[in-house]
């Protein structure tokens, strides 16, 4: 629940209309945000193993070589 999804959408793994939400800006709504924010993680991951950005993939395997521990 760290990323970034601006982050995100620099990499080129959403799209800025993808992140539009109509949450209140005074309280977090918990409720609503974590699955929001969980479906917008499915979707860069799509968009990751779909290859929209295959220059990331070596960091990738690096990391999970690194960290399949």
């Amino acid at each position: 629940m760290l990323i970034s999804p601006g982050s995100l959408v620099l990499d080129e793994l959403l799209a800025v209309q993808d992140c539009k939400a109509g949450f209140p800006s005074n309280v977090v709504a918990y409720d609503a945000v974590v699955p929001f924010k969980m479906r917008l993680l499915e979707r860069a991951w799509k968009n990751f193993e779909a290859g929209r950005r295959k220059d990331l993939r070596p960091e990738y395997d690096k990391f999970c070589a690194e960290q399949g521990h």
